[in-house]
């Protein structure tokens, strides 16, 4: 921790930069209208924040302790993981090629494991007290991303992988650590833009940039169109021009983000009764609010794998303030935004504003009929090229090239 490390205040900054995403600033205005009767004592908070990171870090120094070298990493669980693992296997990247590295689950299978689990419990609770202690009250706000970014650093130091570590585009806490890390210790990092509208910058330029349309070449900091990493093209949504299906099903769809409100089964009720149709909610994979016990039977939860499967069998789709409603956009399903299901500020993807997706500030407002004359008036072609069309420099290549530049690297 002593002397200027170029890396570390990279990390910093991007997690500060990580603070100020509308998802983030969100979730604190909704955690901030809980009266604070309910809060636990501020001490306890922070006595629990302390070991839960410390917790989490003796688990992560197990983890990696056992990790093998594979051609890919991939920090994490979860849907977006999964998603990922199945893009590099159908370009032809093995299964047995990518090590799924859960930075969060452990569990102690033999003394000799729950020994060395406790051992890393007991050194990273010392270097956290070390890390807090030489900290400024200013800096320890960011002691979480400090103490991560040195605790990895350590770690990784003593147990080399060969393997490319693919970083998520939605940087968390840990992942921005990680990254800065693992450039720091000079492991080979792979930049993964996940979303078309991914906007937290990498703290450091990764080895590997894999993107979606141009956006992706600023998060990864390549540096104009020469690009001089190794930047890997992903399939990008071909737009189709949105239109109604000849056949109505009479169904209504509603798509929740991870945010949504706590009272959503409510909102999605009077919605269902102002529309006086059949509706098929798909849930987030991580929402926690939809009580299943209060629906009726004109609404029912979507059991679809995909955003396609799902669409195919509504009419229309309503949507908060989500990433998701794009993707249904270019797959030429008409789609509407209304405010009340989630947490974000109204419009913070700026749907409604570039014109691309109409908008409902009210339950009374939502309207079939102004679904059809939006889309009937409104010419969508050029701004959804902008957004999903292909990057059209000579220098990336395409996804299903990344193996044979890899290897033969």
């Amino acid at each position: 921790m002593s002397g200027f490390d170029i890396n570390l205040l990279a990390v910093v900054q991007s997690e500060r930069q990580r603070r100020s995403a509308p998802a983030v600033v969100a979730g604190e205005l909704k955690l901030g209208k809980v009266p604070s009767v309910e809060l636990e004592p501020r001490r306890w908070r922070r006595l629990r924040n302390h070991f839960g990171e410390i917790h989490r870090a003796a688990k992560v120094r197990v983890n990696i302790a056992s990790l093998k070298d594979s051609l890919f990493i991939l920090p994490g669980k979860g849907h977006k993981v999964e998603e990922i693992l199945e893009e590099l296997i159908s370009v032809g990247v093995s299964v047995f090629e990518c090590r799924q590295f859960d930075a969060f689950g452990f569990s102690a299978t033999s003394i000799k494991s729950l020994a060395a689990y406790l051992s890393s419990l007991l050194l990273a609770c010392s270097i956290r007290l070390v890390i807090a202690a030489r900290l400024s009250k200013k800096s320890n706000i960011y002691l979480n991303v400090i103490f991560n970014y040195a605790w990895l650093r350590r770690i990784i130091r003593n147990n080399p992988t060969t393997g490319h570590w693919i970083i998520i585009g939605d940087l968390s806490p840990f992942l921005i650590a990680l990254s800065g890390a693992l450039r720091k210790e000079n492991h080979r990092i792979a930049s993964w833009q996940y979303g078309y509208q991914d906007f937290k910058r990498y703290p450091l330029r990764p080895n590997l940039a894999i993107v979606l349309n141009r956006k992706g070449f600023d998060l990864a900091r390549v540096e104009g169109a020469s690009c001089h990493i190794l930047t890997f093209q992903r399939d990008t949504i071909r737009p189709s021009p949105v239109k109604f299906s000849a056949q109505r099903k009479g169904v209504v769809g509603i798509l929740l983000n991870a945010f949504s409100v706590p009272d959503i089964s409510e909102k999605i009720k009077l919605i269902q009764e102002h529309l006086g149709c059949h509706v098929l909610v798909r849930p987030h994979p991580r929402d926690r609010n939809l009580d299943f016990s209060q629906m009726s039977q004109s609404i029912a939860i979507s059991d679809c794998g995909s955003l396609e499967q799902f669409c195919n069998k509504i009419d229309w789709v309503i949507c908060g303030n989500s990433t998701s409603a794009l993707k249904v956009l270019g797959q030429g399903f008409p789609v509407c935004q209304y405010f009340n299901l989630d947490s974000f500020f109204e419009d913070h993807f700026q749907y409604e504003r570039l014109g691309l997706i109409p908008a409902f500030h009210d339950v009374t407002e939502i309207a079939e009929k102004g679904l059809v004359e939006f889309y009937e008036n409104q010419e969508l072609s050029e701004t959804m090229l902008e957004l999903f069309g292909q990057i059209g420099v000579n220098n990336v290549k395409p996804l299903k090239e990344i193996k044979r530049y890899i290897v033969t690297s």
